[in-house]
Formats: structure tokens, sequence, C-alpha cells
């Protein structure tokens, strides 16, 4: 009975909703096709003619046009909090690509990867990555095993700071003193008038008025606001809750506010008076305002609410409390409460950004702050600094800043793979030669999880505008004249055969630089980074973009 769904595309589910309604609670499952659910997605149900439980999530195109809809949400989901795979295959060219895109096609964050060749000329792989359901993890290792010439696919205990093991090449000289993941203290470089900007909008805000923090994906957001959190504001006047949304994500809006008041009470040194959560369902707001109002140590104390990534509150599942409910409750209390302060963080376009449905009533009397690449001074500090055992030719130090436009996580990228060869290598030195053979060897292989961000993924574009932004940028890296640029009627002319919404050109362009990936000129435009045209044209023609977007 499962295989007759009145939607065609539809999986069976490997996982089962858990339905509230007792009616539905029993019939068969499937996962919907057309935007294939999985936890921590907000999801429902609907009934098909044939009976089976169709599960969308509740953002889908074909949830407006269905009804009645179920409620319905994911079991508790064990999460792995750090993972890391190891894989063991026959060495081959394309090996480490191929198992990037795994990676990138089942849509989990890889913190890390560190490839060893072995005596026997095998190569291993040790994959790092971030927060994942179990049963994720599971699906990703059976996926990996399919590879060609992959042997052993196994998961092991995390090392620390997803490093190898003892026994491999990288650990057997150093740690790699280049990152990844958000930093702060000694490995924070620059941002300095970010952080003044920063301090001055929190401390001139008026009785409503909330910040925004905003800019590209993977720009250093979370590492200013770390920096801020940990040194800026280390005083006894403040109270600093960091809320990062990636992690609340799919849980209820009674979490929410539990995790704020357990942030809070963790902050004061009283974790004890963190409420039960079952006490807390009777009324979360109720309870949230008796506790900032009657805890001594709050008195005279200035509260700064962080919520990072604040564009996924939509993806909280309302119980007991709306998410409504809630904002009207922050508005006033920054309003008439006094002491209390709210930090918005989010990636991608502004204008999107401020059109979230969840808090777009708050931001419409907010701050703006913009956060872009590091100022060249800093992003120097930030390529010879750690690189403390190692000599950087100042000519390669110059390649690099050109060639990430100084963006921090770029630089940190390119900079650790070049450390660990040249200690795989027992160099002490980095030199033209090293980077440029980084980029014709390595760069073409890596996944395009390092860059699709850059075209829409993870900032609320739709499949539509992803496809239409990566067309254009691929048409830009391919077509681009002498002095890196193209005219936007020569766009036109290249897409004018193959794509029906020319009109809609202008606009993708507006957004991708609303994004800081292309440059804007009158007419003209390019890509602002040359790493990015670089992988982009050793991995794309405008032929397999096309490809890629009739695939099912």
């Amino acid at each position: 009975q499962m295989q007759d769904s009145a939607e065609s595309g539809d999986d069976p589910a490997p996982l089962h909703a858990t339905i509230v309604s007792l009616a539905e609670a029993d019939m068969p499952q499937r996962l919907a096709g057309c935007c294939r659910p999985a936890p921590p997605d907000a999801i429902v149900g609907f009934v098909t003619r044939e009976g089976v439980l169709t599960i969308h999530r509740a953002d889908c195109y074909k949830v407006r046009r269905l009804a009645p809809l179920i409620q319905a949400e994911w079991p508790v989901i064990e999460m792995q909090p750090r993972a890391e795979i190891q894989l063991l295959a026959l060495d081959r060219p394309g090996l480490v690509r191929d198992v990037s895109q795994a990676v990138a096609d089942a849509d989990i964050n890889m913190t890390s990867l560190y490839a060893d060749r072995l005596a026997d000329g095998s190569a291993r792989i040790v994959l790092g990555l971030g927060e994942i359901p179990l049963w994720r993890l599971d699906r990703l290792v059976t996926q990996l095993q399919v590879i060609e010439q992959v042997r052993q696919v196994q998961r092991r205990a995390p090392t620390p700071s997803n490093q190898p093991g003892h026994d491999s090449v990288l650990a057997r000289h150093f740690e790699n003193p280049y990152t990844l993941r958000p930093v702060s203290g000694a490995g924070f470089y620059g941002r300095k008038r970010e952080l003044r900007e920063l301090i001055n909008n929190l401390r001139d805000v008026r009785p409503g008025e909330a910040v925004l923090l905003w800019g590209p994906r993977r720009i250093g957001k979370t590492s200013l606001l770390l920096e801020f959190q940990q040194r800026v504001l280390a005083s006894q006047d403040y109270v600093l809750v960091f809320l990062d949304m990636q992690r609340l994500s799919g849980r209820s809006t009674t979490i929410f506010i539990r995790d704020i008041l357990r942030a809070v009470a963790q902050a004061i040194g009283q974790p004890e008076v963190t409420p039960r959560l079952n006490r807390l369902r009777r009324d979360p707001l109720g309870y949230f305002r008796s506790f900032l109002d009657n805890s001594p140590s709050l008195r005279q104390k200035h509260i700064v609410l962080i919520i990072d990534e604040f564009q996924l509150l939509p993806h909280l599942t309302e119980e007991e409390v709306s998410l409504t409910d809630i904002n009207l409750m922050f508005r006033s209390l920054i309003q008439h409460r006094g002491g209390l302060s709210i930090i918005f963080s989010g990636g991608g376009v502004l204008d999107s950004l401020l059109r979230q449905p969840d808090a777009s009533f708050m931001l419409e009397v907010a701050r703006y702050q913009k956060v872009d690449c590091l100022d060249e001074s800093a992003a120097r500090q930030l390529i010879v600094e750690p690189a403390q055992r190692v000599v950087l030719a100042p000519t390669a130090v110059d390649n690099l800043l050109t060639l990430t436009a100084r963006h921090p996580y770029y630089l940190q990228w390119l900079c650790g793979e070049l450390m660990a060869r040249a200690d795989r290598e027992e160099r002490p030195m980095i030199a033209d030669e090293h980077l440029e053979h980084l980029l014709a060897e390595w760069l073409p292989d890596q996944g395009e999880q390092f860059f699709n961000h850059l075209w829409g993924s993870s900032t609320g574009f739709t499949r539509s505008q992803q496809f239409l932004s990566k067309l254009v940028l691929v048409v830009l890296a391919v077509h681009e004249n002498d002095d890196g640029t193209l005219l936007l009627a020569d766009m036109e002319t290249t897409l004018g055969t193959v794509l029906v919404d020319v009109p809609r050109l202008w606009y993708v362009l507006q957004d991708l630089a609303q994004m800081d990936t292309v440059l804007a000129q009158d007419d003209r435009y390019a890509i602002k980074m040359p790493l990015f045209r670089r992988w982009l044209r050793a991995n794309y023609t405008v032929e397999r973009v096309l490809k890629e977007n009739v695939r099912p």
C-alpha cells in the first residue's frame, strides 16, 4: 500500500513522524518527494486518497493547496555532537572529490578533511563532521561505501579539534594552526572597527530597537559575536546570552524559551534555577517574565540576547506558545523593561532577512550593521602569524590576498591545506609554486559544499533562484572579458537561447551583489573572488548547470 501514492516522486520514509491525531497515528507514512523533509525540519502531514500519510516540510510550496493538514513532528532525534569517519581506499585521481561530493549531496556540514597516502599506496581520508542525527550519519556511511575503490568506511570517536589520530602523518608533525570554525581570542584578527560599531550600536539603541548584524555566509559574524561576548563585554554590568539557532532548528518554542533561561542562569552563576521543562510548559512566557523580574542577580544588569542565524527562527515548532507571541514579548521587553537588548545575526541578502516573517516587525526599527571581508592588515596577520614554523614567501601572501579577496573563511581554508602539505613534506617554506600546485591539483577536486552558499544555498533562496544564480556565475566565469568583467547585454545574448526568463537576470545579479559574490559597476559585472572563479571554471559549464536543473 505504500507503493501507490497520489504524489509522484515520494519515497518510503526511513523515519516515522509522530502524529498528534490518534485517528491518523497508525497510517502508513511516506516522505514527500517535492520537499524531502528530514529532521529537524518543521513538518505537517496530508492523507492521500489511498490512505497514505505523506509528510511534507511545513514551508513546502504544495502545502498551501493541501487540506486538511495533520499536525506532525519528528520523534526526539539522537544527535552526534561531532562525528568522524575514516575511509581506506585505493588511491586514484578524483577520490577526494567523490568523497566530498557525497558529503555535499547528503547536505551534511563537513568541518575538516584530511587525506594521507599510506606506504602501500592506498589512501586514508578522515572526515570531520558537525552535529548530525545518527540516522543521517549511518546513511552517509552507506553512501561512502559504494564509492569506487573504497575498501573500508568506519565511524570513530572524534579526536581533539577533529584532528586525525596520533598515527596519521599530520599528527606526527604539528597541529594545524588554521581552522574553519568560529574563532576568538588569539585566533581573532582585526575587526576593531566592527567591534566598536557593534558596541556603539548597542549603547545607542532607542527603546524598541534591535541590532541586526548581517553579511555573506561564512564571513565571520559568529567569530565577531564570540569576540564581542568574551572580551568586549566581559563586564559585571552585562549578562550575555548567546543562542545558536542551528542547534535549535526544529526544536519547540518552549525549548527555545528554556534555553534562553538556562543561558541566563549559567551567566549569573546559578544554573540550578533553570526551570524544568514540564513546569515551563504551563506558561512559558509568564515564567520568562517572572524570572527576569524576580531574580535578584539580574537587578542593575543589562541583558544582551544574541540570536545567531536568526533566519532559522521559523524552523521552531510552535508548542504551548507561538513565535508571534514570543516576538511580541521581546519587543515589549526592549521597549518598556529597560536593561535588555537583542542582537540578531544572519547571513544572506539584507532584503530577504528583513522579510523574515517571525522577526520582521522587530527589525523594522533595527540598526543594521554589515560584516565584510577583512581589511588588508588583518588578512595579512591571519595568513602569517599562525604559521610560526614555516616561512611564507611575500609573493605567496600577496597571491592569497588576491585569490580570496581577503575573505577569512577561504584564507583559513587555503592556508590550512598549504600548512598540512608543508608538514607532510617537512618543508620550512611555502612559496608561489606550492600555492599554484594546490590550485591546479587540489582545488578542482573540492566539493561544492565549500562554495554553494555563494549562489544562495543556506540563505533562503529557492531552488529556482539558486539555479539562476549558479547559471549567471558560470557565465561570468567562463565568458568574462580580459578585464574580468562582462556586460549584462553579453550575458543576455549568451543565455538568450537557453533561458526563457532573461529579464530576471538583472534582479539575480543585484542579489549576488548584495551577497558580495559579484561586483557591479553600471552594467558591468565580475565575480569578486578569483578563487571561486577558478573553481567554477574547473567544474562547470553552462551545459552542466542546465543538465543539473532538469534532474528529478
